[in-house]
């Protein structure tokens, strides 16, 4: 899509979530940078530059672009993915409190969001609300049965091993398998 349109704030989404998949940190967080400078109105760039730089570990930039998200977009159905990356966000600075809060809104809005159901299970069992995580992991296994550390450590596009690190003893904490 790029080839054809360098100007298409889309392809260049498109790019930026392949590359924060394959996590190419560098690469994925230009595209979705290039995005937002394409069309500065775009709430789904804005979204998509804040998960890009919360997996990365830039909490504070991701919280702003995360904002910029909501306030260009407030009532936009993808907001659970907004709060999604606020819930992230806040959750790697070590926010707990708004990570669970953001978390809780997004699978509020969307039952079916696995991230951010895992992302709260990770911050009920930080906050040692074990029973919760515990509850809220059995939830998430009913969706994802074959849910592992292996399978985070593919799937889940922490740029970071510290967060990684962190995240699957939380996420071991409430239950999960290795």
């Amino acid at each position: 899509a790029i080839a054809l349109d360098d100007r298409d704030p889309w392809g260049h989404i498109a790019l930026g979530y392949w590359a924060l998949m394959a996590r190419r940190t560098e690469e994925s967080i230009a595209a979705f940078r290039r995005a937002v400078k394409l069309n500065p109105n775009s709430a789904a760039a804005h979204a998509h530059l804040s998960r890009g730089l919360a997996f990365a570990g830039q909490d504070r930039e991701a919280i702003e672009h995360g904002e910029d998200a909501i306030r260009l977009s407030p009532l936009d159905p993808d907001m659970a993915l907004f709060l999604g990356g606020l819930a992230l966000a806040h959750y790697v600075a070590g926010r707990y409190a708004e990570a669970l809060h953001y978390s809780t809104e997004a699978t509020r809005l969307r039952p079916g969001f696995q991230g951010a159901q895992r992302l709260r299970c990770a911050i009920l069992a930080q906050t040692g609300r074990l029973d919760e995580a515990r509850s809220q992991l059995a939830m998430v296994r009913r969706d994802q049965p074959h849910l592992t550390s292996a399978w985070i450590r593919t799937n889940v596009p922490y740029q970071t091993p510290k967060v990684m690190d962190r995240y699957l003893e939380e996420m071991r904490k409430a239950g999960l398998d290795d």
